[in-house]
């Protein structure tokens, strides 16, 4: 149950109300925001569903896990460019599955914060523009999603849902070198890390 007493209401960018909740060891958290019907600009879907995409992000030779070594040898993930649709970006949404996941200011996951960190960029029009660094579990609770950030701690596995919305703003041009890129400049092999995937979610334009 979510709790919107007084001492724990937040509030998003459109005003509306979020609710937050942590169990008796203080770390887990729950973060929903609700949108006000017509309050998200940009985004107008197309009434044609097959112009819907969701896709993950995918590096060189396939695979979409981003639990990978890229401390040496930096790994990418990415969306390219369609060669017929501009691919207009709604949103670009991370789901982490670890062990464990502490809200400490100095953990990834379970382990140690990254010295690199993700590196979450986008090529448009020939030049690379940075996104967001990724470094500790907290650079997930920065982003912004009408979705809501989930942060959920069990006795099974722990799991972090984070969206970045980007509301159409940012477009891979058809047939371009556009493309976004999440790149891997740590290793994040660890036994205790389950999953981490980046899925970007928008609509196909003609």
């Amino acid at each position: 149950m979510i709790d919107y007493s007084p001492a724990a209401i937040l509030y998003d960018e459109y005003g509306n109300n979020i609710g937050s909740i942590k169990d008796s060891d203080g770390y887990r958290l729950l973060i929903e925001s609700k949108p006000t019907p017509g309050s998200m600009p940009n985004v107008t879907l197309p009434s044609n569903p097959q112009l819907w995409f969701s896709q993950k992000l995918v590096k060189s030779g396939g695979g979409t896990s981003l639990l990978v070594n890229g401390s040496s040898v930096n790994v990418d993930f990415k969306l390219k460019a369609d060669p017929t649709y501009n691919l207009r970006i709604s949103e670009i949404r991370f789901v982490f599955v670890s062990d464990s996941f502490m809200i400490d200011g100095s953990s990834f996951g379970p382990i140690t914060g990254l010295p690199n960190g993700i590196l979450l960029e986008t090529k448009y029009n020939g030049t690379n523009t940075t996104i967001m660094t990724i470094k500790q579990n907290e650079d997930f609770l920065a982003m912004y999603s009408p979705g809501g950030t989930i942060v959920e701690v069990s006795t099974v596995k722990d799991f972090v849902i984070a969206g970045l919305y980007v509301g159409g703003a940012l477009v891979l041009r058809k047939g371009s070198t556009d493309y976004i890129n999440a790149k891997i400049r740590d290793n994040l092999t660890d036994s205790k890390m389950r999953y981490l995937t980046v899925t970007i979610h928008g609509i196909k334009e003609l």
